[in-house]
């Protein structure tokens, strides 16, 4: 049941919290790096050097706030001694949300107030204003091109 609730490949829930008003799911990127961003050795012998958990805002549901609290692996490559994070590519590492999230943000912000959309997903009235400028400019280029 875990593995779906999250409707994101690779992805596999450990556990579900249910705080009032949110949930919470504990989870991890299940999929290994294939390089090494250093030194780009393709199948490095990777491994796991420490973990830490990082907590990225989702689309809700059942009018509830919902946040994903990834334990992520940092990994050293032996082929060049750096370490690096888990890639997570279905993530936005600079606002610590989904990218789903993001989309839904800016395509909300077009129809709503940012007073509306904030208190809809959680966050600060001001992001959801840069999230919007950033999903106008993106608009903008594609009727350009």
């Amino acid at each position: 049941m875990f593995k779906s609730i999250l409707g994101l490949e690779g992805w596999e829930v450990l556990e579900w919290l249910k705080p009032p008003g949110e949930y919470h799911f504990v989870s991890r990127y299940t999929v290994v790096p294939d390089t090494c961003p250093k030194c780009a050795v393709f199948e490095p012998r990777l491994y796991v050097h420490a973990w830490k958990d990082q907590q990225f805002r989702d689309t809700g549901f059942h009018g509830k706030h919902v946040s994903i609290i990834v334990q992520r692996p940092r990994y050293k490559c032996r082929e060049c001694g750096e370490t690096f994070q888990q890639p997570l590519p279905d993530m936005d590492e600079r606002r610590f949300m989904t990218k789903r999230l993001l989309t839904w943000i800016g395509d909300r912000a077009l129809k709503r107030t940012f007073a509306e959309v904030a208190a809809d997903v959680g966050v600060d009235e001001k992001t959801v204003r840069l999230i919007f400028a950033d999903h106008v400019r993106a608009l903008e280029a594609k009727r350009r091109a």
